[in-house]
């Protein structure tokens, strides 16, 4: 796929999102049922919105693929509002520059693997009926014609095909074979004197405590003003992931303590690719305990067993020496880092990843 990498949008992402958007309906005016005219002038507050109700809802899936640190293409996933059997796919898109290489079949596999661990029975979309190209990758995708052309949008003379995606033909391979399986309920770990649980509002003090310390909330990259909204909103965000099955985050409770010293888990989580970032933050007096070791060691065989990643990934600030020292514990090898990819944007960012096998070793 030339380098390139499908991941579910960030909430942040907005801007990221919009310029893909317009770009399209600039470039492919043909291509989709609304217009540049009708979408460009938009307010930022819309964006903003549009983005974050999409990747916090457990019926949408918006997808971009990023290529050598630039974002290239995007597709929507989104449940059909009048029809609980349904799945839509939108806003189809991949740059010219991009094309000819994988990419959008990649974006089509991302929706269609989320849209596969639904209990809906059908994925569709809308193809123009002279776009011969991207008519031959949904075909190839197990995509059939329904019914016959229709037009495009309202008032248009251009013509568009519907076609549809049976999702129980693609199910067996989903779930046994191509696809990492999720929890229906969130897994409590057991072990190294720990309790790894979900994250709840009892965990909120001590999330803003951490917060409120700057020089170790910086470490993580963390943002350090307002820190009750701040985790606040970082709860809603694990929660939301967990809904969407593209996270895990636990609590880290120490045997004794009475709540929650830290949390540890999994973001970006990717299942066609078998991969997730792994991330810890810990507060500063519960520091050189062993934690973050014992709590690492459950998540990664936890990631690497019932979870069936292939791959675990970690980015990491250089002045971050206790995770730097934590990922050479278990083995991570260090790689480029994209900037996509950066913490907070900073081209320092450093990369690591963890492979199944060496895991296993």
């Amino acid at each position: 796929m030339s380098g390139a990498i499908v991941r579910r949008f960030r909430a942040d992402e907005w801007r990221v999102y919009r310029d893909l958007r317009l770009g399209a309906l600039a470039e492919s005016p043909d291509a989709f049922g609304s217009t540049l005219a009708h979408e460009d002038g938009r307010p930022e507050a819309h964006w903003r919105e549009r983005l974050a109700a999409g990747v916090a809802s457990v019926g949408d899936c918006p997808v971009v693929a990023i290529q050598r640190r630039a974002p290239v293409g995007l597709a929507w996933g989104r449940f059909d509002e009048d029809d609980d059997e349904g799945i839509h796919v939108f806003q189809m898109w991949v740059a010219p520059e991009a094309r000819q290489g994988g990419i959008g079949r990649a974006l089509l596999d991302a929706v269609v693997s989320w849209a596969a661990r639904t209990e809906r029975g059908w994925l569709e979309l809308e193809v123009a009926c002279d776009n011969g190209p991207a008519r031959r990758l949904y075909e190839r995708a197990g995509f059939v014609a329904r019914g016959g052309p229709g037009a495009l949008r309202e008032g248009s003379d251009l013509r568009s095909q519907v076609m549809r995606l049976d999702l129980q033909s693609v199910r067996p391979a989903t779930t046994a074979e191509r696809y990492a399986p999720f929890p229906e309920a969130f897994p409590e770990l057991r072990g190294e004197g720990l309790l790894l649980r979900a994250l709840s509002e009892v965990d909120l003090p001590r999330w803003v405590e951490r917060l409120s310390d700057t020089a170790a909330a910086s470490l993580a990259g963390d943002p350090i003003e307002d820190p009750d909204r701040v985790a606040a909103e970082g709860l809603a965000h694990h929660r939301a992931a967990f809904r969407t099955c593209t996270g895990l985050r636990w609590a880290i409770v120490p045997e004794g303590e009475p709540a929650a010293v830290g949390s540890i888990g999994f973001v970006g989580l990717d299942p066609v690719a078998r991969a997730a970032e792994v991330g810890v933050a810990i507060g500063r007096r519960h520091w050189r305990r062993g934690l973050a070791t014992r709590a690492g060691r459950l998540v990664l065989g936890y990631g690497f067993g019932p979870l069936a990643l292939r791959r675990v990934e970690a980015v990491v600030l250089p002045e971050n020496a206790g995770s730097l020292a934590l990922l050479d514990h278990f083995g991570f090898a260090e790689a480029p880092c994209p900037e996509d990819r950066a913490v907070n944007g900073r081209a320092d960012s450093r990369l690591f990843t963890l492979g199944r096998d060496a895991w296993l070793d």
